[in-house]
């Protein structure tokens, strides 16, 4: 079954606007992580505290046996997870 000049032509068309498609899609996806990536998302954060809680939150960690930044790591997620639950529902 051959095709014609006009359904070849159709043919190219609805792959170029196929592809085209793919590459929009792309783009968009790379712009969006690059714009992620300026903003400094990161699914890891530096935080700075105060000298004095970073020296009272070492000394509790040394007691415990943790590292530093496992215990702060353990604190925000506590802190997060209680701002998500609240208020408490009844």
């Amino acid at each position: 079954m051959a095709l014609g000049g006009g359904e070849l032509m159709i043919l190219l068309i609805l792959f170029a606007l196929f592809l085209g498609t793919i590459a929009v899609i792309a783009l968009i996806i790379f712009k969006l992580i690059q714009g992620a990536k300026k903003r400094g998302s990161s699914t890891t954060a530096t935080i700075d505290i105060d000298q004095n809680l970073h020296a009272a939150l070492t000394e509790i960690a040394v007691r415990d046996g943790v590292t530093v930044p496992r215990m702060v790591n353990d604190l925000l997620n506590d802190y997060i997870n209680k701002r998500r639950h609240w208020p408490p529902t009844q």
